[in-house]
């Protein structure tokens, strides 16, 4: 009998095992941010739904939800997704959470150009930062505030805070954050023709975000070197950087990624007069738009045919 007891009870194991888990609010929002991060919004949106009611998750859920409207560039909607998240992390004093939605209202201000309430938005999260102590936010702040500085005009300011950004990263050590502030330090160098030294920039992003599991940042890295080469005159060192680019965001699947690398091969051999390699990389543009369904598909075939014309001259 006590057999056939443990028999049954190994069976019922078996059985209940075998049936569908339910998941838990943090792997469920897990899985969302995951999806997100891969360049699935709607399914990263789907998921985070689940989750935007939950007590200790529903402030980073409708964060996401932010996230993921704001990537779509559907403005309106992330704010007021960002403005739920900050109502419901002021219900459980989750400051790290209040400030990541004010920065991200900045973002999306920046975006649309209204660079003061762009700046307003990323000094109130400053503030908070600043008062907790959130070092994580404080280079995120102090990063973005040099953006809005430096289109302003005011290089002075704008180096200060990017200077701010990278010793705060230095602090925490936080590898993503030193990559974004090399970066950007390389796109301030840039911008004011110091070649050079935007190439030493890059050279230390690319070391921080190589060591990140997810590749975006170090694609963009490539990306940026590449300008900096084809700016220079040189297009084979541009040429071999943005593949590197482009290999990791095939991987990735982000198609606004992939566009941008084969819009900027495209560019580059058309600057050759390499008509027909421009129109390659074209196409495959063209091929993009038409599965991700964007809009710029008309304005991709006509440039398609104003290379085609000189190639025929």
């Amino acid at each position: 009998m006590r057999k056939t007891v443990v028999l049954v009870l190994l069976a019922l194991v078996m059985v209940l095992s075998a049936l569908p888990q339910e998941r838990s609010p943090e792997d469920i929002y897990k899985k969302a941010e995951e999806l997100f991060y891969n360049g699935n919004y709607m399914e990263a949106a789907n998921m985070a739904e689940k989750v935007l009611r939950d007590a200790d998750l529903g402030s980073k859920a409708n964060i996401l939800m932010g996230r993921v409207y704001m990537s779509l560039e559907n403005y309106d909607k992330a704010i007021e997704y960002y403005e739920k998240g900050i109502q419901a992390a002021d219900k459980s004093r989750d400051t790290v959470n209040i400030a990541w939605a004010y920065n991200n209202i900045g973002v999306i201000y920046k975006m649309k150009g209204k660079y003061q309430e762009a700046l307003d938005y990323y000094q109130k999260a400053l503030i908070i930062d600043e008062a907790f102590n959130l070092k994580y936010g404080m280079a995120r702040e102090y990063n973005n505030i040099a953006n809005i500085y430096y289109i302003l005009g005011n290089k002075k300011f704008a180096q200060l805070f990017y200077r701010k950004a990278l010793w705060a990263n230095q602090e925490i050590n936080h590898i993503e954050g030193l990559g974004i502030a090399y970066n950007n330090l390389a796109s301030y160098h840039y911008n004011d023709d110091n070649y050079a030294k935007a190439i030493d920039y890059l050279n230390y992003a690319i070391k921080y975000d190589a060591q990140l599991p997810y590749k975006g940042n170090l694609a963009d890295d490539y990306q940026n070197l590449g300008i900096i080469y084809e700016t220079m005159g040189k297009y084979e060192k541009a040429k071999e950087n943005y593949l590197k680019s482009l290999d990791i965001n095939l991987k990735i699947g982000v198609f606004s990624k992939i566009l941008q690398n084969y819009e900027n091969l495209s560019f580059l051999y058309e600057k050759k007069k390499d008509y027909p390699k421009a129109i390659e990389y074209r196409e495959k543009m063209v091929e993009v738009d038409r599965k991700a369904g964007f809009m710029r598909i008309y304005r991709d075939q006509e440039h398609i045919k104003r290379l085609n014309k000189k190639l025929n001259q």
